[in-house]
């Protein structure tokens, strides 16, 4: 499953452009069709700041909603097992998810979320959602934080994703 997720991933990773958009994704072994909301960072914005790439996506034809949330950071910059992500819907709402992230190898990995019914609700409802990822650090801390707004045009892009039938 992990090779699928990870090759799905790096298809996206080359073969999108730097803006947002939903494409489509089957696996003909398995015969499963995911949808997918992919934004990749502007080469001019600092990398410091904003993760290089976050996919949305949904597993279309499964008889339960299946959906992902996947991040990658910059190469300096690694998502960290050591602290859960906590996702802030309006301001208001948090919610922690612990990430899968694999460290077998010196490319940047991405953080991959299983997301719940309850966040996808708060997703479809919310007007903003900011985001603390966990990066791991090689100082005494060993953790420090990236947090990102979500743009509400990536927003309305994953709404229309959920939607999806």
């Amino acid at each position: 499953m992990f090779k699928i997720i990870t090759t799905t991933f790096f298809l996206l990773f080359f073969s999108l452009s730097c803006y947002a958009e939903i494409t489509y994704f089957s696996n003909e072994f398995t015969n499963q069709k995911y949808a997918i909301s992919v934004n990749q960072r502007n080469k001019s914005d600092n990398f410091y700041k904003i993760p290089n790439t976050i996919a949305f996506r949904k597993e279309l034809n499964s008889t339960n909603d299946n959906f992902k949330l996947f991040l990658m950071c910059s190469m300096s910059q690694n998502p960290s097992s050591l602290d859960k992500t906590n996702f802030k819907f309006d301001n208001i709402k948090i919610i922690s998810i612990t990430p899968n992230v694999d460290y077998n190898n010196s490319a940047p990995n991405p953080a991959a979320y299983d997301l719940d019914k309850e966040f996808v609700a708060s997703l479809f409802h919310a007007n903003s959602l900011q985001i603390q990822i966990p990066l791991f650090t090689h100082d005494k801390a060993q953790i420090k934080y990236l947090e990102y707004t979500i743009p509400n045009s990536i927003l309305d892009e994953w709404k229309q994703v959920i939607a999806m039938e």
